[in-house]
């Protein structure tokens, strides 16, 4: 066979961001059951790069605005000092609700959040493909969620902890596009998170 010139380039992907925590994804998973303490939704964020998941329940769609604010402070306090860059400085949603771009509350709280604004990244309603990831974050987590009930025989009530469970056990398990090695050891978002990923080396292990 006679040798080609050709070579084999490795393109990125200009909408995917290569930083941990930068940029999220966030959607609302709403439930006929009321919970033990009377919430019906469960708002699903998850970072793009670590797959790091973070969230929170609601009994109103007017709590939106100063639970996010809470959650966004929450990541940036526990890993701010690991990164030199803004943590969730982006979040993809659909416009619709109290996360709309008309809502003054919403936009102004977005933009004045302690240690420097979260830009609204929304997806477009013409195009499904927009909100991919948003879903498909939603039916990981709430997948996990019904097999913690299933496993557990959890009254229904008590999804809200299923959910904050789920949320526990994923940021600790490797996500599969990190998994490269035969024994399915990797990387776990939390760690991508925080400092310690810093000093993992291409195998895989602590330096």
């Amino acid at each position: 066979i006679r040798r080609t010139t050709r070579r084999v380039y490795n393109d990125v992907d200009n909408f995917k961001t290569m930083l941990p925590g930068a940029i999220f994804v966030m959607d609302v998973a709403v439930h006929n059951i009321a919970s033990e303490h009377g919430e019906t939704m469960f708002t699903i964020s998850r970072d793009i790069k670590t797959g790091y998941f973070a969230g929170f329940a609601m009994t109103l769609k007017s709590e939106m605005t100063g639970k996010l604010k809470n959650m966004i402070d929450g990541i940036r306090q526990s890993f701010g000092g690991d990164h030199r860059h803004v943590l969730v400085r982006g979040m993809h949603m659909d416009n619709a609700g109290e996360q709309m771009d008309t809502c003054a509350q919403f936009q102004h709280m977005l933009a004045t959040l302690t240690g420097g604004a979260c830009t609204p990244i929304y997806s477009d309603p013409s195009r499904e493909v927009s909100k991919h990831l948003a879903e498909s974050a939603v039916k990981a987590l709430e997948l996990r969620m019904k097999a913690i009930c299933l496993q557990q025989s959890l009254p229904v009530s008590l999804w809200v902890r299923a959910y904050q469970e789920a949320i526990y056990l994923a940021n600790r398990y490797p996500i599969g596009r990190n998994v490269v090695s035969r024994d399915g050891d990797a990387v776990r978002p939390l760690e991508e998170m925080s400092s310690r990923s810093a000093g993992w080396h291409r195998a895989g292990q602590p330096t």
